[in-house]
């Protein structure tokens, strides 16, 4: 008698337990979240011949040619709705004001909605910094286009110009 006491007594622990989970994943929980890489791992040179101009380190990719260089970056994204937001912040270690273009490319090669977005920024001498944002009303096609799972960019970098880092920021379902 007593076995059947516990066995009723542990059955409805059980069922309270379940039942507890159950209402919490039914009140989700959405975070905004950021990941943020330095450039080295994400961008190339956009040909070999930019390759020489173009010097990897740790914490930046420089232009230390005498010429222009494009570089290409390609991030990792989780793709679908959860992205909100692409960063790329720029330096300028020349003694005279200069002009950054960047092309941010959603999509990919064959998907007649990839879309490309041409963005500026004028970078003061010296080590100053700028950023370059591309988010989904920056597209035609957002929400369909913006954000694709895949996210690219085109820069032409002068001489001394360099870039720092990128970020990705996006929504993640996190539970309860």
């Amino acid at each position: 008698m007593k076995l059947i006491h516990s066995a009723v007594q542990l059955s409805a622990l059980v069922l309270a337990i379940g039942a507890s989970f159950a209402a919490t994943d039914a009140q989700a929980v959405t975070l905004a979240r950021s990941t943020f890489t330095n450039p080295v791992g994400v961008c190339q040179g956009a040909l070999p011949n930019y390759e020489g101009a173009i010097k990897k380190r740790p914490l930046a990719l420089e232009n230390v040619g005498t010429g222009d260089a494009f570089i290409t970056c390609s991030y990792a994204t989780q793709g679908g709705p959860g992205v909100t937001s692409v960063t790329v912040e720029f330096t300028n270690g020349n003694d005279a004001v200069r002009l950054l273009k960047c092309t941010g490319v959603s999509g990919y090669a064959g998907n007649p909605q990839t879309e490309y977005v041409l963005k500026q920024s004028i970078i003061q001498p010296g080590g100053a910094m700028a950023s370059l944002v591309w988010n989904a009303a920056d597209f035609q096609g957002a929400p369909s286009v913006f954000p694709s799972v895949n996210f690219s960019i085109s820069c032409n970098l002068e001489p001394n110009m360099q870039i720092n880092r990128t970020r990705i920021d996006f929504l993640e379902d996190v539970g309860a």
